[in-house]
């Protein structure tokens, strides 16, 4: 139903604000986990900045970063070759959306991914004073509030600050916790 209002609302008036029900449209692709549309939308938006809002580069951004380095489905194993400039991206959401968390917390697993452990601290202590500082976090965004101190304590873990990975480990914990007593929060596998 979501796809058809889209479609409808960008044949009807598409033609005043098309980055708008594009980007809608690819906000949907990407909650219905749909690669390839993802990849035809990012080729559309990529050479304008302000083609999408701070919030969708965060959302594109984040899908991305997850498709390239995490699993796929065997019958979108290709695409894999096909996602490229993801740290431009990234970059591009933290410039565009500073006051996301999700940014940030994206931002921290690239680094994480490539190794870039002078840059994980920063980015994960950014995206949890964010997420601190944000008025409502929604399920999705908690998990990663409380997963921002798990890959922190990890990257001070492999820095040999474990003080501070304790510490991270400590917040975490505590936070799932109240989380769980407050809500009825479930953890999942991280």
């Amino acid at each position: 139903d979501a796809y058809r209002q889209y479609e409808d609302l960008n044949q009807l008036y598409g033609k005043k604000n098309p980055n708008l029900y594009h980007s809608r449209l690819m906000r949907y692709f990407i909650r219905t986990d749909q690669l390839r549309q993802v990849l035809h939308y990012k080729e559309e938006f990529e050479p304008k900045e302000k083609s999408l809002s701070g919030d969708d580069w965060t959302e594109l951004s984040g899908y991305l970063l997850e498709k390239l380095y995490g699993e796929l489905s065997p019958s979108d194993e290709y695409l894999r070759n096909q996602i490229e400039d993801v740290r431009e991206l990234l970059q591009r959401s933290v410039i565009t959306a500073p006051e996301n968390p999700n940014a940030w917390y994206n931002l921290g697993k690239y680094y994480i991914t490539t190794n870039e452990d002078a840059r994980v601290q920063t980015s994960l202590e950014t995206a949890i004073t964010k997420f601190n500082d944000a008025p409502h976090l929604k399920t999705r965004e908690l998990y990663k509030f409380i997963d921002s101190y798990r890959l922190l304590g990890e990257n001070f873990t492999k820095t040999q600050n474990y003080l501070q990975a304790q510490e991270k480990y400590t917040d975490g914990i505590t936070l799932f916790t109240k989380e769980k007593e407050n809500a009825g929060f479930e953890g999942n596998t991280q």
